[in-house]
């Protein structure tokens, strides 16, 4: 049982990471088409 749950446990941890990693730029994508200027949309995001 310890060996099958390791086992399960790291596949499903690699394709969570690659979603999360997936999902950064997807979001920065989606706002940079709702705001024009991607300059004033990063400041304000950072500064936010």
């Amino acid at each position: 049982m310890n060996p099958k749950e390791t086992s399960e446990t790291q596949p499903k941890e690699t394709p969570q990471k690659e979603i999360s990693e997936n999902d950064s730029p997807q979001k920065s994508d989606a706002g940079k088409e709702k705001f024009p200027t991607s300059t004033t949309a990063k400041s304000g995001t950072r500064g936010g």
